[in-house]
């Protein structure tokens, strides 16, 4: 015995089908785009597994001051590698010199 559809009650007629989406006005044909020639051949396959841990475990924050350490070295190779001017560079460093001090603890 064949079953209704869901929502249908027992000798009651089906529920009206949805009419189709109106179509586009414009029709394209998209041409894929191949390249003839010979195929890439891999070496290995990359399989991405789900951690059960991630996001569980906040990373551990360095202390403000130490952070800065690591960055004014970061930011000495970008003024090195730029072409910014010898007062831009004084003003960064400037910048950078203020927020370490914001940082450090208070003199006793």
């Amino acid at each position: 015995m064949e079953r209704p559809p869901p929502g249908c009650r027992r000798g009651s007629a089906p529920p009206p089908s949805r009419p189709p989406p109106p179509s586009s006005t414009r029709e394209e044909a998209v041409t894929p785009f191949v390249n003839p020639g010979e195929t890439v051949k891999k070496d290995a396959a990359v399989v991405v597994v789900r951690d059960p841990e991630a996001g569980l475990k906040p990373s551990p924050t360095p202390p403000p001051s130490e952070a800065l350490r690591e960055f004014d070295k970061l930011v000495e190779r970008a003024l090195s590698r730029e072409r910014i001017t010898p007062a831009d560079q004084a003003l960064v460093r400037r910048y950078f010199a203020l927020l370490r001090s914001l940082t450090e603890p208070a003199p006793r």
